[in-house]
């Protein structure tokens, strides 16, 4: 009879959930940012003048916050770009140059200046955000396994 209570409170306990899990976690660092729900990684993007993109939002290292950051993600991570930057089209690419060659495919409204851009990577490799008009407004984007 003992077991069986003892049982019953340990499944009792291991079913009970923390009501303040925000969904963030923390890896070894305890700075980097566990994305569990389904929205994904979201990214804020807007000009700084001609110079620069100023991003905002989350990626696998914690917050991303200035001008042109390396942000990190993994294979597989649901990444949203919500881009406000009038006369700056925005461009997830596979090489760091203005113009829209180079482009990553797949991606729909990928180019944009007002809009959300969503992209989830299938393959680990080093990409760019960039500006197809200013060669200065671009970023690194490093995807791993």
């Amino acid at each position: 009879m003992k077991k069986i209570i003892l049982l019953t409170v340990l499944l009792f306990l291991s079913c009970s959930s923390d009501s303040s899990d925000d969904g963030y976690g923390q890896y070894d660092n305890g700075d980097s940012y566990n994305n569990s729900s389904d929205s994904g990684y979201p990214v804020s993007v807007s000009p700084n003048g001609m110079s620069d993109y100023m991003l905002s939002g989350k990626d696998r290292n914690g917050n991303i916050s200035g001008n042109d950051p390396q942000i990190e993600f993994k294979v597989g991570d649901k990444i949203s770009f919500t881009v406000s930057s009038s006369g700056h089209p925005f461009y997830l690419k596979t090489k760091a140059s203005v113009g829209t060659a180079d482009i990553i495919m797949g991606i729909s409204n990928n180019g944009t200046s007002s809009g959300k851009i969503s992209w989830t990577p299938t393959q680990a490799g080093t990409f760019y955000y960039q500006c197809s008009l200013h060669a200065d407004m671009s970023g690194m984007i490093v995807i791993t396994d």
